[in-house]
């Protein structure tokens, strides 16, 4: 058997987050590729990217609305660009 995976779900509010380690990549990309379900069902999504570099104060936040599998593809490549990054500079500190 596999070692288990680390996933924390949080319920904030209105919001149902679901957190997940980013040395993770392959079930990161799943949960997203899981969104072309409903973008096939004719839901647009609206994406809020939050970002907040290791040791750093600073945050960047983009909005995009996604409503075909280019512009969900598009994202998710950004998102695997950021996590190789952020994985990089956390290996440096780390």
């Amino acid at each position: 058997m596999n070692e288990a995976k680390n996933v924390i779900v949080r319920l904030e509010g209105r919001a149902f987050i679901i957190e997940i380690e980013i040395s993770e990549e392959e079930m990161i990309s799943t949960v997203i590729c899981s969104l072309s379900s409903l973008i096939d069902k004719g839901f647009p999504l609206r994406i809020t990217h939050t970002s907040k570099q290791p040791l750093s104060r600073s945050q960047s936040m983009s909005n995009r609305v996604v409503k075909n599998i280019i512009d969900l593809s598009d994202w998710a490549d950004d998102v695997r660009k950021q996590l190789r990054i952020q994985g990089a500079r956390l290996s440096l500190h780390g």
